[in-house]
């Protein structure tokens, strides 16, 4: 497919945990899967994909804090806040990260955080402005 992607967009990943333990477990280098990226309300891409690393959620130590400001009173601005924090650390326990590349003419970086907890895959490919190194150090 030529065209351009969303920077930041939902994805299905078409692959599982059972080949994601694969890469963590060393077992595999790399795995070549595809995803299913939707566009537009009408229209969907595939892409093909090499991910080089796969994070488990067992092997991450992540906490969110968040700051939440409303027009409503503090108490009720600090209990959204603190809602906010139980909620984004109930998805945060149970992430899986994955850092490879999209396949094409000229490969592109790609960060994706899959929260088991909701079934949502969301990925980020690098901008142009950034370079390959500062996103991913193990890529060229």
């Amino acid at each position: 497919m030529k065209g351009k992607l969303p920077q930041t967009a939902e994805m299905i990943l078409e692959s599982n945990e059972d080949q994601w333990y694969l890469l963590v477990n060393g077992l595999i280098n790399t795995l070549k899967t595809s995803a299913i990226i939707q566009i537009s309300s009408e229209r969907k891409a595939r892409i093909q994909l090499v991910i080089h690393t796969a994070i488990p959620p067992e092997s991450l130590d992540t906490y969110v804090e968040n700051i939440v400001e409303t027009s409503l009173e503090k108490s009720i601005s600090s209990g959204i806040n603190r809602i906010s924090d139980f909620i984004a650390n109930k998805l945060e326990k149970n992430k899986w990260i994955f850092v490879g590349e999209i396949i094409g003419e000229n490969n592109i970086p790609i960060v994706i955080v899959y929260y088991q907890t909701i079934n949502l895959f969301v990925y980020s490919q690098k901008l142009a402005k950034e370079k390959n190194k500062k996103f991913f150090p193990g890529l060229n």
